[in-house]
């Protein structure tokens, strides 16, 4: 568990409601100062802070960031402060903030992710749970909102469950990356866990599991960036949009 996992258990839950998140913003004029979370919806927007323990001292950091955020950004919208938690030291701190404007957010511990998909098909694209639309059709929202056209289900060869793929983006993207490199890795036909699952049967690292960081397109993009193989331009040359590659490496969330 970590503050990151509160953030992202926090959209999820959808007390924000619908919008886009963007991670660790910089609102700094001069020298860089991150807050956590800015979350905009079609009303307001966002500006949260995650503490795993909260106390008082956090009130003066959220404070202070609003003003750089007014001060560097223009928006008409009305800005709302929050910061999300696991722990609070006392009910006086709850009103301490709130007394303040500010509003807490206390968590439950965030379940893993496999836990929280549950039995809907998982997209091989994105990584998230698809849903079924009023056709009771499987189709990814996430993928619809970046591409403009959701990733398609079909059946896994080897376990049969049903999952997303968008062939199109998958060999954009595998393009960038080398299809010689990933021939072994990327395994057309099967679903992001049996991805997995055939990565821990074939290979060990130091005498422990292969697990492959190649089961989704947004995990391949993020580990071969993480290595400094592949640059962002890479991608968007290649037609893939900048704000799915921000999403890929963890800093922008949607909540549809």
């Amino acid at each position: 568990m970590n503050e990151k996992d509160l953030l992202r258990g926090l959209i999820e839950e959808g007390v924000l409601g619908k919008g886009k998140a963007d991670f660790e913003v910089n609102v700094g004029l001069k020298t860089p100062n991150y807050i956590d979370l800015v979350y905009e919806t079609n009303d307001e927007i966002w500006l949260i802070e995650a503490k795993i323990n909260l106390d008082y001292k956090a009130l003066g950091q959220i404070l202070f960031y609003k003003d750089l955020y007014l001060y560097k950004f223009t928006t008409s919208k009305p800005i709302s402060l929050g910061v999300v938690c696991l722990k609070v030291s006392g009910d006086e701190i709850i009103d301490f903030y709130e007394r303040n404007g500010i509003k807490i957010f206390i968590l439950k511990e965030v379940e893993e992710e496999e836990e929280k998909k549950g039995a809907n098909p998982i997209c091989s694209v994105c990584g998230k749970s698809m849903t079924k639309n009023e056709n009771n059709e499987w189709i990814c929202k996430i993928c619809h909102y970046f591409f403009g056209i959701s990733s398609k289900p079909v059946k896994c060869e080897r376990c049969g469950q049903i999952y997303g793929t968008f062939p199109a983006i998958e060999s954009k993207t595998n393009g960038a990356i080398g299809y010689d490199f990933l021939r072994d890795e990327w395994k057309e036909g099967l679903c992001p866990k049996c991805r997995r699952d055939r990565g821990m049967e074939r290979f060990t690292h130091n005498g422990a599991p292969y697990v492959t960081p190649y089961d989704t397109v947004a995990n391949s993009i993020k580990h071969e960036m993480k290595r400094r193989t592949l640059t962002k331009n890479d991608l968007i040359w290649r037609g893939i949009p900048e704000e799915f590659i921000e999403f890929c490496l963890g800093r922008k969330e949607i909540n549809l």
